[in-house]
């Protein structure tokens, strides 16, 4: 929601500027705000005549929208909506309307125990006719007989699989399924178990799981939502993500196959991806009064040089480079950003000092 302007201070004037904000290693580090949070969004609120149009756009995920932006507006102390708020996943939306009808398998994005939340965002997006891998597994353990987790998590989402399960007759739905893609909708927990049930998938001539054909028929469609090798938690060092997930999942596919996959892959540094978000941002600036063609430069906000400050670069943003995460002070980043700072709050400063709104 944004603010009405007459509730914001009077100080400069309106500007061509707009932000997109990562999130992890940014903003929180292992889900803890780092330091110089609040007074980002206090000034971009509340210290001008307008709302600075801002917008989150991470490569993290695994909840709605709506979730993340309750959490995100408690951190920051301001009014955070879930239009704001851009995922790995969101840009799934863009899928809707070739896939709302069509079998889909969904892997990645949450354990089994939350299952549900993997569910209702699909569901949430518009998405119709999918399945799950934890579905799958409930149809036949022996599918990936690895397939394990500690007994005290499952109980929630085991009761709420068989209650699911029961109501689409999803035994019999399961090995009948022609899958017509594979969206890995966020990172894998399981990923033995994913990979083969893409392969299982994209290795059938009719997309069934537990048939094979000779690997001469079309790829059905693949769909990452990101390709961050690696990541930042509150653990000391970086941890391996997506990319990581899907350089593996690329060799055993050719190893199985003896073809390359062929997929699609969003997040940053993918087009699609900016121009979702630079889509979002003249939205918001023209709910202002201002018009789309005035929201000249955006800038991205990040600690990866390679997601965050390649994919800015190559869509025309300007970007901003922070000590705070994935980049390690002193060394020579991979993609060059328009701004090196310390942090998002220095970084905003001094961008804002450009627009002579400080």
């Amino acid at each position: 929601m944004l603010l009405d302007a007459s509730r914001a201070k009077l100080v400069g004037s309106r500007g061509e500027q707009a932000f997109a904000f990562d999130i992890d290693g940014v903003l929180v580090r292992g889900g803890n705000p780092i330091e110089g949070l609040l007074p980002i969004f206090q000034r971009l609120n509340h210290a001008f005549s307008f709302r600075v149009p801002h917008v989150f756009l991470t490569n993290g995920g695994g909840y709605a929208e709506a979730v993340r932006a309750k959490r995100l507006g408690e951190l920051t102390r301001s009014e955070v909506s879930e239009e704001q708020i851009i995922q790995a996943h969101t840009v799934l939306q863009e899928l809707v309307p070739s896939y709302a009808d069509r079998p889909v398998l969904v892997l990645g994005g949450a354990s089994e125990s939350k299952v549900r939340t993997v569910h209702d965002v699909m569901r949430g997006y518009g998405f119709k006719n999918f399945t799950l891998a934890s579905e799958v597994h409930s149809w036949r353990s022996d599918v990936w007989p690895f397939h394990d987790a500690p007994e005290g998590n499952l109980s929630e989402g085991r009761t709420w699989l068989k209650r699911h399960a029961e109501q689409r007759h999803h035994h019999e739905a399961v090995s009948e399924r022609r899958f017509g893609a594979v969206i890995v909708f966020h990172d894998s927990r399981d990923w033995g178990g994913d990979i083969q049930l893409m392969c299982d998938v994209l290795r059938s001539p009719t997309g069934q799981i537990g048939t094979l054909g000779d690997d001469t028929h079309p790829q059905a469609p693949v769909f990452f939502t990101h390709e961050d090798l690696i990541w930042t938690n509150s653990f000391p060092t970086p941890r391996f993500g997506q990319g990581a997930f899907q350089l593996a999942a690329r060799a055993v596919y050719k190893a199985a196959s003896g073809r390359e996959l062929q997929a699609t892959t969003f997040g940053k540094p993918h087009r699609a991806t900016y121009a979702f978000a630079e889509k979002k941002l003249k939205g918001f600036a023209q709910a202002q009064g201002l018009g789309a063609e005035d929201v000249a430069d955006v800038w991205m906000i990040g600690d990866n040089p390679a997601s965050d400050i390649a994919g800015a670069n190559a869509f025309g943003w300007k970007s901003a480079l922070v000590e705070t995460g994935v980049y390690v002070p002193g060394t020579r980043a991979a993609f060059e950003p328009t701004m090196h700072a310390r942090s998002a709050e220095q970084a905003v400063e001094r961008i804002l000092a450009q627009y002579n709104l400080d």
